[in-house]
């Protein structure tokens, strides 16, 4: 979104008509000689700025590349209302809360969810007055709250259910009251070290969010740098994952592939790595490069795009994920009557080389280049050309350009 900034824009927005009576546009009648409406300055300045506003009132700055920006600003805007009118500080007592949103409601209803950043800790039962629309009890599980059960300087999130608040957020209760956790039993839990949490093998201890978001960001519990050969690959992760439809795997490559791929897993079964459901081609897996996996019931189909390799230049070479290779290049020697010339490919095709195509070149413009290229043999380091002359002109050729595929 941007304002408009042609030659003609003025610099400054100009003084609007006084207001005209409230219309609407119609693109007129000849018939009936009504003209269609004619679109102003006023009116397009208007629309515009009311935009610009939008965007610069969310905090995006106008940007003449970015179409998605009044899209942006709607959002961000909405999310603010939605904290300003869900959000705010506790300015009560101990036990007696008292809150008031930037966009107050102007009546409690079931359903209303309030976040508070609680000012004291509470002691024991306690009640909460949002936006000054009177103090209504606190509850947790249909009970009052415990001693404890609002901590100072955390934000509790509350809903309305026309009765009472009930606590979401969860009740704050001292240590000294509950239990060892275990997997039947509610109670305290320890928490992970980070590398309990990369590990990921402990069923005892909780992870924290942070812990839990950095194993993921690392992919900590399905990298694996890739081991066996170029095209038995091998593979460990920890934990030991189950082998079922769905299993993500980020694979590091150690070799490039020389053909159709496997890998084992955690040193089970050689299954087929596959791209598109086919087998691999020689060189769909670079060394070093990092591919994403992932298990549909028989085998791993890569979801990263096989590896493309290429030469750019006069001659150069692509090989192509799908195992097509393409080479080209140009001779730009002058020949003199009939006969062979050989060309060499920058490198071998891995199989064959299956067509040919040879243009003659004319960089001058000439009418008296007469002298055309056959294709006499062709094998997977290169081919030989004929110079064949029509028979009319001279028989010069100024080279000519080519272009093999194979694979």
């Amino acid at each position: 979104m941007f304002q408009i900034d042609n030659a003609s824009a003025a610099s400054v927005l100009p003084v609007p008509a006084l207001a005209g009576t409230p219309g609407y546009f119609t693109g007129g009648n000849p018939a009936t000689g009504t003209p269609p409406t004619t679109v102003s300055a006023d009116f397009m300045n208007m629309t515009m700025v009311e935009l610009i506003n939008v965007v610069t009132a969310a905090g995006l700055t106008p940007s003449k590349t970015t179409y998605t920006q009044l899209t942006q600003a709607i959002r961000l805007l909405a999310l603010a209302a939605i904290r300003s009118a869900s959000y705010a500080v506790d300015t009560g007592a101990v036990n007696a809360l008292a809150a008031t949103p930037s966009l107050p409601p102007t009546a409690l209803a079931a359903g209303l969810t309030a976040s508070v950043l609680v000012g004291h800790t509470t002691t024991g039962a306690a009640t909460l007055n949002w936006a000054g629309l009177g103090a209504k009890s606190i509850t947790y599980e249909g009970g009052a709250l415990v001693p404890g059960g609002l901590v100072a300087g955390e934000i509790s999130l509350f809903a309305y259910d026309g009765t009472s608040w009930e606590l979401l957020s969860g009740e704050v209760v001292p240590a000294t009251s509950l239990p060892v956790a275990s997997t039947t039993t509610a109670g305290i839990v320890a928490l992970a070290t980070a590398a309990e949490t990369a590990t990921g093998t402990n069923a005892a201890k909780a992870t924290t969010p942070a812990g839990a978001a950095a194993a993921v960001q690392a992919n900590a519990y399905n990298f694996a740098v890739a081991g066996g050969t170029a095209n038995a690959l091998t593979a460990t992760l920890a934990p030991v994952p189950t082998l079922a439809a769905g299993l993500l795997v980020y694979l590091k490559a150690s070799a490039t592939n020389t053909g159709a791929a496997t890998l084992a897993l955690n040193g089970g079964s050689a299954l087929p790595v596959t791209a598109g459901g086919s087998a691999l081609a020689a060189g769909a897996i670079g060394a070093g490069q990092i591919y994403a996996l992932i298990y549909d019931g028989t085998g791993f189909e890569m979801l990263s795009l096989p590896t493309s390799s290429a030469t750019l230049g006069d001659p150069g070479w692509e090989k192509r994920p799908s195992g097509v290779v393409e080479q080209w290049g140009s001779n730009t020697s002058t020949f003199t009557g009939e006969g062979t010339v050989s060309v060499s490919f920058p490198i071998t095709f891995p199989n064959a080389c299956r067509n040919i195509q040879i243009t003659a070149r004319n960089p001058s413009s000439l009418n008296t280049r007469d002298t055309f290229l056959q294709v006499v043999s062709m094998s997977a380091t290169g081919f030989v050309a004929y110079y064949q002359n029509n028979g009319g002109g001279s028989a010069v050729c100024d080279g000519f350009n080519w272009r093999a595929l194979g694979d």
